[in-house]
């Protein structure tokens, strides 16, 4: 009886051995376990527990790979920076709560001309308004010293008109108390006409050329070298300019112009005088060219040109205009020009280099300008030898004299005639360069 007590203990020990480890998925069947079954039952295979899914694993949290901070050691507090004294701010200019009446430099009952200059002052405004007998008002602007200023008008009719001028200060919204002033204006005489046409007219004068008032007539007078005064006149055009086309023109001369101008309901303008000089062009020097390159050993006997037929020439070799040479002391050279208007002169010998003529004509009392022409004299160069065939002793065309060279005495002769003195010479170059000046 105690042997079967303990048998069942031993099976029921056993029994609950396998069930804890069944609940707890972890059993395994020992051999010493096995023995205790009924030997007489079928092996039954154990029921296979389908494995429990485990839970998600959870991703480990990383710790952050970045030490904490440091807390750096606070550093004491640094006194606030010493502000600036800021400068006050500006404020614009707010306008004067009371503005004084604008000045002007008309009083009442004053007699003006046209395009009379009125101003005044308007202290304190940027702008002064001018009523003219209560017309819409222009607005002047005031200068940065207070003044303001305008032209009257340039036109009235015959007898003069009553002008009353009222006048207000402005700055912003405020205005002052207006200044009236009552004036009579009257026309002014007409300015004098401008004549345009240079005062120097090379070779013949045909139209004259000026400018005026629109509308204006032109009366000119043309005198000096003419048999008897020429009289023309032109109507200013809407532009401003007037023109006079002669019917013949005029040639080499001075010439003495006197203007006025006109128009109904004015006072002409005061009478004007002018003078023009009709002049030759200054002469053409040809050999040696403007620009040519010479040979020092293949220079040109003489310098050739042209000019006007019978001018006087005077030319100068190597002559700087704009320097302060001494006309007098300068080798001028000088010559007629023949009746196909072609002079020349001897060249002296030339270093190589840079050189230059400059040449004057005159015509009576007409001078020309200045003509200025550059050449170059370069190295010489070496001609190959040339084979003369020999000379008889005796020159049979001359009665078996030798040749002496007295057939090129004329030539000679004729160029020693065209050199004046110094002194003589310079006439033409002083008195170019006299009104040069004065022009």
């Amino acid at each position: 009886m105690q042997e079967n007590s303990r048998n069942i203990s031993a099976r029921v020990g056993a029994v609950s051995a396998v069930a804890l480890l069944a609940v707890s998925g972890a059993f395994i069947a020992s051999p010493a376990m096995a023995g205790e079954l009924d030997p007489s039952a079928p092996a039954s295979p154990p029921a296979t527990t389908p494995p429990t899914t485990p839970p998600p694993t959870e991703e480990p949290t990383t710790p952050p790979t970045t030490p904490p901070a440091t807390q750096e050691p606070t550093a004491p507090a640094t006194p606030p920076a010493t502000q600036e004294p800021t400068a006050p701010a500006t404020e614009a200019p707010t306008a004067p709560a009371v503005l004084a009446p604008p000045t002007t430099n008309l009083a009442d009952g004053d007699v003006i001309k046209t395009s009379h200059l009125i101003k005044g002052t308007a202290p304190g405004a940027t702008s002064v308004e001018l009523s003219i007998n209560g017309a819409k008002p222009d607005t002047i602007a005031v200068a940065a010293d207070g003044t303001w200023s305008i032209l009257a008008p340039t036109f009235t009719a015959e007898g003069g008109a009553t002008l009353t001028l009222t006048i207000v200060a402005i700055n912003g919204d405020t205005r002052s108390e207006p200044t009236t002033v009552v004036v009579t204006l009257e026309d002014a005489p007409l300015p004098a006409p401008g004549v345009t046409t240079p005062t120097r007219v090379v070779d013949s004068l045909k139209v004259l050329t000026g400018n005026g008032v629109p509308g204006a007539t032109v009366t000119i007078t043309i005198a000096g070298d003419v048999a008897a005064p020429i009289t023309g006149v032109v109507t200013v055009g809407e532009n401003g300019s007037w023109e006079l086309a002669l019917e013949t023109p005029l040639g080499y001369g001075g010439y003495d112009l006197t203007l006025v101008q006109s128009q109904e309901g004015k006072e002409s303008s005061e009478t004007i005088t002018d003078f023009i000089d009709v002049v030759p062009a200054a002469p053409v020097v040809t050999t040696p060219g403007e620009g040519a390159e010479v040979p020092v050993n293949k220079l040109p006997a003489a310098i050739t040109g042209t000019a006007v037929p019978g001018a006087d020439v005077e030319l100068v070799v190597d002559f700087d205009l704009d320097g302060e040479a001494d006309v007098d002391e300068l080798a001028i050279q000088a010559t007629v020009a023949d009746a196909s208007g072609n002079w020349s002169v001897p060249l002296t010998p030339l270093a190589e280099g840079a050189h230059n003529i400059v040449a004057i004509q005159a015509v009576g009392d007409a001078i020309s300008d200045f003509s200025d022409t550059s050449f170059t004299v370069t190295a010489a160069v070496v001609a190959p030898p040339v084979t003369v065939n020999p000379v008889p002793a005796g020159n049979p065309g001359a009665g078996g004299l030798p040749d002496t060279g007295a057939a090129n005495l004329g030539l000679l002769a004729g160029g020693g005639a065209a050199l004046l003195t110094a002194g003589g010479a310079a006439l033409l170059f002083n008195r170019r360069r006299n009104a040069a000046s004065e022009s």
